[in-house]
């Protein structure tokens, strides 16, 4: 059917098209013929390449009807689970071009398994660190205490802003869990957050070097905030089941499963140092591979400077 011509007036549908100056023009076409409804264009001009969590995601699509976009940009949201097919309606291609064995298997794989939540649920203690990052009073916080005493003027300055180091290393530890969530499960990402409070209290009182640019004063203060969250515990016993793992961990078990073989080795590569960690006590925990997998990791050593600390790193070191 030709442009124009009225397939795309449908109640909910995406259209998916190869050339980005057609996602403006058919942007314009849908908003014509569905004033009513909530439509969006999504091109690199928004800076999607450098949305990393599923937040970002959720912000741009919340009570979106209709999203238009060029086809790679679909593609590699669902490749990265930041869209499920099972929450389209409708998906129309409108001059795409043949689509690869590849992006067809992903397409119709993530249809297969629309069942699986796309916002996998987070578990209770990341859900607590989160509430509990909300609700920080930053008068309590030990830079703006010491501002208020001497500095008056910069203290009314980062009241209003909240970036302290505290206020910042908790965000960033809520961050990086909730990715984890996303990336590889709850039963992750609970693991996570257990094993950044249990070295954080390991660590606070020795030299070393991820939390050596936090005073004595802060290091109290983050840690009595921990103190008030469930004891961390973790299960390492638990016999892991599918709910428990993301939908991109469960096709890696399933890869390693089918070709596993005496003798074999493999390298699986990963976007973060606290995934290397995580993915390997995952691993080394399944039912499936706990006694069959030796796994080794490697994190490679950071000489930036400017590099400031994340308390998330504390998993990598060592017990």
């Amino acid at each position: 059917m030709d442009t124009a011509s009225g397939k795309t007036n449908m109640h909910v549908l995406r259209v998916v098209m190869l050339e980005m100056a057609l996602v403006e023009q058919q942007y314009n076409v849908v908003s014509a013929q569905l004033p009513s409804f909530q439509n969006r264009p999504l091109s690199g001009n928004d800076g999607i390449d450098r949305w990393s969590e599923q937040s970002m995601w959720d912000d741009a699509l919340r009570s979106m009807n209709t999203i238009v976009c060029i086809h790679q940009v679909l593609l590699d949201a669902l490749i990265h689970g930041f869209v499920h097919m099972g929450k389209i309606a409708l998906l129309i291609f409108d001059e795409a071009p043949p689509l690869r064995a590849a992006e067809l298997e992903c397409y119709q794989q993530d249809a297969k398994t629309k069942h699986v939540d796309a916002q996998i649920q987070p578990p209770r203690l990341l859900q607590d660190l989160s509430q509990l990052c909300l609700n920080l009073d930053i008068e309590q916080d030990p830079y703006v205490i010491c501002l208020r005493e001497q500095h008056f003027e910069e203290y009314l300055q980062v009241r209003l802003s909240r970036k302290t180091y505290c206020q910042d290393r908790m965000k960033r530890l809520v961050r990086t869990a909730t990715e984890t969530n996303h990336e590889l499960g709850p039963w992750t990402s609970e693991l996570h957050v257990c094993l950044c409070i249990i070295k954080f209290r390991a660590q606070r009182q020795v030299a070393c070097s991820i939390l050596e640019d936090i005073n004595q004063s802060e290091k109290v203060y983050l840690n009595n905030l921990f103190t008030s969250l469930p004891a961390p515990a973790i299960d390492l016993h638990l016999n892991l089941q599918d709910r428990d793992l993301s939908l991109k961990v469960c096709q890696l078990i399933g890869l390693l499963a089918n070709e596993m073989s005496p003798g074999s080795a493999g390298i699986v590569f990963v976007k973060t140092r606290a995934t290397v960690k995580l993915l390997s006590v995952l691993l080394t925990t399944h039912p499936m591979f706990k006694d069959v997998l030796q796994i080794g990791t490697f994190v490679g050593a950071s000489n930036n400077q400017a590099r400031s600390s994340n308390i998330s790193d504390l998993i990598n070191i060592s017990d």
